[in-house]
């Protein structure tokens, strides 16, 4: 197999081993990529790069199960950890161990809906879900549940939880779709910082989408449909806000933020369902947007994900695939996105300590559009795919 590998060559690899019977079983699979991040040549010829890479399939039937997965993760120990909408897999390089809800079992995850993942300085895996907050105590493989309590004012203020974040401090910070709130690791109870329309400080809405820190340890906290509030934790207090306009075209392009990531430099950047955005200060932002008549420009407006990777920034899009943006040049490479009407998400991106990074999407619905229809085809990995 040649060591440039393109998504048709990709698709055409999957499609061959598809199996109609099973394809409902494994609906979606997990495909991770791990990547050397060098860039491919430059092609002139064509508006899309192909990147040199290592393609690893690692087909178990615990990464199997998991659907599509949505979190990406490594422990202290080295072990991978894999999110999804059907449970959560640990994967040591060989084989995956799955871990799902037991409605028997209150020492079991409480749902299988798998939001985000973090770890925290003390080793601790914490597992956000549609239904409870999880931390995962690894010498009793069994997980602690923080549950919302109406009778407890410092319980989980809502039990979809969204986002988690590991502040420079080693605070634990929870995006709910009940507000924001910190760990107390002492007392096992949250603090809540939540919309209050009689609060000219508190947060522009409780449903949090994204939180990142900045250097000087404020949070950027995504509010869906609110734009970004500035919440400094010290005071206690949204410090500022940043929005969209239509009258000015250098605020954000868009108020629901689906990712917020800081380089090593300090620059912030926004990713939204319409647009990236590179924060210039004094509430001002550059925008990127999709421009087809444009090579170097973004492929997609669909924002999912952002992986800085030094200066250099990693997209995951919601149709058009992986991109890479490098500020030397200003233009976008795009990997993985398929032909016209083809339509590739990435659903999690990770990057990891050797300088490779991983990423997850589902490949059981690949969009096709075939002249003005759209054709849904399920494919089934099969356990024979080499690595490459």
């Amino acid at each position: 197999m040649p060591s440039f590998l393109s998504w048709q060559d990709l698709f055409a690899l999957c499609r061959g081993f598809a199996n109609p019977r099973t394809a409902k079983l494994l609906f979606t699979t997990l495909f991770t990529v791990w990547v050397g991040l060098a860039a491919a040549e430059e092609n002139t010829e064509k508006p899309r790069k192909r990147l040199n890479v290592n393609l690893h399939f690692y087909e178990d039937p615990a990464l199997s199960s998991l659907g599509e997965v949505l979190a990406i993760t490594q422990d202290k120990q080295g072990f991978m950890w894999f999110g999804g909408k059907n449970g959560l897999a640990r994967f040591n390089g060989y084989s995956a161990q799955l871990f799902q809800h037991n409605s028997a079992d209150i020492s079991s995850l409480s749902t299988n809906a798998v939001n985000d993942l973090a770890v925290d300085e003390q080793g601790n895996l914490w597992i956000a879900t549609y239904w409870g907050l999880n931390r995962y105590d690894p010498a009793l493989e069994r997980f602690e549940r923080f549950m919302f309590d109406p009778e407890n004012s410092r319980s989980l203020s809502h039990n979809s939880v969204l986002r988690l974040k590991i502040s420079r401090s080693g605070d634990l910070w929870v995006g709910t779709e009940g507000g924001l709130l910190r760990f107390n690791p002492d007392t096992k109870d949250f603090d809540r910082f939540l919309f209050d329309r009689h609060n000219a400080f508190s947060l522009s809405g409780n449903a949090v989408s994204a939180i990142e820190e900045d250097q000087d340890g404020n949070l950027w906290v995504g509010v869906q449909g609110g734009g970004i509030d500035i919440f400094d934790p010290n005071a206690q207090r949204v410090i500022k806000r940043l929005h969209y306009d239509k009258n000015d075209t250098e605020s954000l392009s868009q108020n629901d933020a689906t990712s917020i990531e800081k380089t090593s430099a300090g620059n912030m950047w926004v990713g939204t369902y319409y647009g990236l955005n590179r924060y210039l200060g004094a509430g001002k932002f550059e925008r990127y947007l999709a421009d087809f008549h444009d090579r170097h420009s973004l492929g997609s407006s669909n924002v999912k994900h952002i992986m800085a990777d030094g200066e250099n920034i990693w997209l995951g899009t919601g149709d058009k695939g992986l991109m890479l943006y490098r500020p030397e040049t200003n233009d976008f490479d795009q990997y993985f996105a398929g032909n016209y009407g083809e339509s590739t998400t990435v659903s999690a991106l990770f990057s990891d300590d050797s300088g490779g990074f991983g990423l997850g999407f589902p490949l059981a619905e690949l969009h096709v559009l075939t002249g003005m229809r759209l054709r849904f085809i399920p494919i089934k990995m099969s356990t024979k795919i080499p690595i490459v």
